[in-house]
């Protein structure tokens, strides 16, 4: 009798656990990312609001490079970059059909970018903006990358966990001229699925913002940001991860959040409220979605 509870129990999966949640990397191993994001915003300044909707889609191919104990590099070729954002507009149009590399630590904490000087130096009139305003672009190019990279490099539990049981990722992103990005994730494996007929864990995510106001861009900009204040931040993503392979499947997410700024702008001080509800979709695919 113990025997046929113990087969009855093996064949019902209990206590059986599911694979381990973590990212695989292989070297050479290559995947593509489908990215896209809308959001609209309202930027106030002296009670008077103005209003903008904006959009950005992408697709990345992205092959793993050198994998160590520390970390891993990924090199990216961009094959579309559309983001109809008009300060960023110059540097957005070069993007198509740039090449870089994002080296990351083991917590996939993005430690640094390389390549996209190349971007900032094909920005019309780089020749004659002088260095400081194209390391402006380049931080430029690198930040709008950074946004669909975070959402790609979802941290995995350091140890096993079980369904329910929530973990935590923090990380900084350099978004200029405001500052730093603080992101505090909390995530939670709520267990298996089943998508496009492939066994899948669902994972909820959720997200708090915080900011770190800029120290100043030496100069090239004509304001400053003096203080940022977090009125409200929300957000929260819903997460398809393939513990087989070991990677991301897909996901989407939905940000809501609102900051006070004082700006110093030609000697005077401006309050500025800044308030964004944002939507994201994320693929990661194996062929190119390009047809």
């Amino acid at each position: 009798m113990l025997r046929l509870c113990v087969l009855l129990c093996l064949l019902a999966g209990v206590g059986t656990p599911d694979a381990a949640l973590e990212w695989k990397w292989k070297e050479n191993d290559e995947f593509w990312v489908e990215y896209a994001t809308e959001y609209d915003e309202t930027i106030t300044i002296k009670e008077k609001p103005q209003k903008r909707h904006e959009t950005f889609s992408g697709v990345f191919q992205l092959t793993v490079g050198k994998v160590t104990d520390g970390g891993i590099t990924l090199s990216v070729k961009v094959h579309k970059f559309d983001y109809t954002g008009e300060t960023t507009k110059p540097v957005a149009e070069k993007m198509a059909g740039a090449t870089f590399e994002v080296t990351l630590d083991k917590h996939l904490d993005i430690t640094g970018i390389s390549g996209l000087d190349k971007v900032a130096r094909e920005v019309p009139g780089a020749a004659t903006i002088g260095e400081a305003r194209l390391k402006f672009h380049q931080t430029m190019a690198e930040t709008l990358n950074r946004y669909w990279l975070n959402e790609l490099l979802l941290a995995m539990p350091d140890k096993a966990a079980k369904p329910g049981e929530p973990w935590e990722d923090r990380s900084v992103m350099d978004v200029p001229p405001m500052g730093r990005l603080g992101i505090h994730r909390t995530l939670k494996d709520e267990g298996s699925t089943k998508d496009e007929g492939k066994d899948l864990r669902k994972i909820a995510v959720e997200t708090k913002f915080e900011w770190t106001p800029s120290q100043g861009e030496g100069g090239i900009l004509p304001f400053k940001i003096q203080k940022v204040e977090t009125k409200s931040s929300e957000g929260s993503t819903t997460a398809l991860f393939d513990p087989e392979a070991g990677r991301l499947v897909k996901s989407s997410a939905k940000h809501k959040y609102a900051f006070a700024l004082k700006v110093v702008f030609g000697g005077a001080l401006l309050d500025i409220e800044i308030d964004r509800d944002q939507t994201q979709e994320l693929r990661v695919l194996d062929k190119s979605p390009l047809k």
